[in-house]
């Protein structure tokens, strides 16, 4: 019996011994995975990939293409791992998810020129742009089904699409959109919503892979939450100020510096005004004591 307890421990550890394990990615998802000009793939992910292999002993190979690529082979069992994806009921019905691996917001992001967008029923009079196979699309669609899409590619596409105004709106996972803000130098730009969703990014592998995902759950267990932050920490852009908060903070300090500026008025008037009055007393006491004078004399 405790050989067979002592198997079952060591079974990733064995599994893992020369494995080597394909995990298709997306091209296109900074700071998670992209392409540098040097024409490498290079991100977040990556980097974590290369601390699993370190800890498990298992040689990951990174295959980049365009994310519903990446899900369709992921769908007809052609690769080990599919990187970094949200969980939605369909993807459940050929996809088994390891532990999370990092937490993820998503927002709307709109044109200045365009009315406060709060949440997706705000949605409705726009065509909305959104990659294609991503889950914020089936998250959109059920909240609010009378919403018209449009669908891209690549996160470059989109963003590219918005700042051309092809389209006002997109949705679109805040730290992807806060690195393509500072790449097309739209920070002041484009505007957004609140999150409408938060959603967990796991590691998954097609049905029928529960070796593999044995061992990447194995794996991610060997790597804390604190790396992990700190490798996210590291790539993730600085966010934007929302123009609205500037221009609230400039109103603020204009009406100060008016009310400093007016109680400083206020004071030198004042001055002036107990200066006459008193320049007028004494001259009204200088008569009175004349004209006692000449009472006494």
């Amino acid at each position: 019996m405790r050989k067979i307890c002592l198997l079952i421990l060591l079974l990733p550890v064995l599994i893992s011994l020369g494995m080597k394990i394909t995990v298709v990615t997306d091209i296109d998802y900074p700071p998670f995975t992209y392409i540098d000009q040097e024409g490498k793939l290079v991100g977040i992910s990556v980097k974590l990939w290369q601390l699993f292999s370190e800890r498990t002993g298992v040689e990951v190979e990174l295959l980049p293409m365009n994310w519903h690529e990446a899900i369709e082979m992921a769908r007809e069992k052609e690769t080990d791992v599919i990187d970094l994806i949200f969980v939605t009921e369909e993807r459940k019905k050929f996809l088994d998810y390891s532990i999370s691996v990092y937490k993820l917001t998503s927002s709307i992001y709109y044109n200045e020129g365009l009315p406060t967008l709060k949440n997706l029923n705000d949605l409705t009079p726009y065509v909305v742009g959104v990659k294609k196979q991503d889950a914020l699309y089936d998250i959109a669609k059920a909240e609010n089904p009378k919403i018209q899409f449009k669908f891209y590619d690549t996160y470059g596409e989109l963003f590219q699409a918005l700042k051309n105004h092809e389209i006002q709106v997109i949705l679109m996972d805040d730290i992807p959109a806060r690195y393509y803000l500072h790449r097309y130098d739209l920070v002041y730009q484009v505007r957004k919503s609140p999150p409408f969703t938060e959603n967990d990014l796991h590691w998954a592998v097609p049905k029928g892979k529960s070796a593999v995902l044995e061992l990447l759950n194995s794996g991610l267990q060997k790597i804390s939450p604190k790396e992990i932050e700190q490798i996210v920490s590291s790539m993730i852009p600085p966010a934007g100020v929302d123009p609205s908060v500037i221009y609230l903070l400039l109103l603020v300090v204009t009406i100060l510096i008016g009310f400093v500026f007016a109680l400083l008025l206020f004071n030198r008037l004042l001055k002036n005004s107990v200066k006459r009055a008193t320049a007028e007393l004494k001259r009204s006491n200088e008569q009175l004591s004349a004209y006692n004078e000449e009472l006494e004399a």
